[in-house]
């Protein structure tokens, strides 16, 4: 009778099923019991799992204008997750609406199609195993999704991102071994971000060519969809004259073909 009264506030009723699971019940009785259905009795209950900051939160009234859908799509995440979100929302918190809070749902997960590694590889991150067979995405919640006028996001995607840099690091780095047992001298390049960073070259630094060119470089791209691209590149002079590595894997001396050097502004 309790999933009736006014005064319950979703958490309260998020107690109640953990009482009556902690007591035997399943959900499917349950769901005859109440009338409400599997799917919603699944999504309640997981709003105990809200991280510490959330719950501080709506302690304190912050999360006063949230509806329960909100939450519900939140709990969906893992606590580590939700601690990053938090993080992202916490000076807007109180003001926040429902299209801002899908934006930056949308943008806390990863599109799983197109990933440059196998989705059923348990071998990259072997405690994470395979991507196909992990609860944290969304093809594995989908009556977590369920909700009126809500679905769950568009393709299957990553709910952990701290995993998903984790493999795409690790799939990187397996793909530049194999890469630079052919290509000895192979470079690594961004095709998103303007500037070098940590040995990559960002696209300020060289210019794209054929293989055949001279003083073509092999590149392997680092960019998350795209890791472990091959392509081939032409450094510019400045960078090539003040980049010791990239000069050793262009064989040390200045090559005459190699891209201009912006000019000066």
């Amino acid at each position: 009778e309790n999933r009736d009264r006014k005064d319950l506030s979703p958490i309260q009723q998020a107690q109640v099923i953990a009482e009556y699971i902690d007591n035997g019940m399943d959900v499917a009785a349950m769901a005859a019991a109440t009338g409400w259905s599997e799917s919603m009795i699944k999504r309640r209950a997981k709003l105990l799992e809200l991280s510490p900051s959330w719950k501080k939160a709506m302690q304190k009234g912050d999360l006063a204008r949230w509806t329960t859908t909100m939450l519900e799509f939140l709990v969906i995440f893992n606590q580590e997750q939700q601690e990053a979100i938090f993080e992202d929302l916490e000076y807007e918190i109180d003001n926040i609406d429902a299209e801002d809070f899908r934006r930056t749902i949308s943008q806390s997960t990863r599109v799983l199609k197109g990933v440059p590694w196998k989705l059923d590889d348990d071998t990259l991150v072997p405690r994470a195993g395979s991507c196909i067979a992990c609860p944290e995405r969304s093809g594995a919640n989908t009556d977590l999704f369920e909700e009126a006028g809500e679905k769950s996001p568009k393709g299957d995607r990553c709910l952990n991102g701290k995993c998903w840099a984790e493999k795409a690091a690790a799939c990187s780095l397996r793909r530049e071994t194999e890469l630079k047992e052919t290509h000895p001298n192979l470079i690594k390049v961004s095709k998103d971000r303007w500037s070098t960073y940590d040995g990559v070259l960002g696209t300020g630094s060289y210019e794209t060519a054929k293989k055949s060119d001279k003083g073509a470089l092999p590149a392997m791209v680092t960019d998350e969809n795209k890791a472990g691209q091959l392509i081939y590149v032409k450094v510019k002079k400045d960078v090539l004259e003040s980049n010791s590595s990239v000069r050793r894997a262009a064989g040390g001396a200045l090559a005459p073909s190699v891209a201009p050097s912006a000019p000066a502004a």
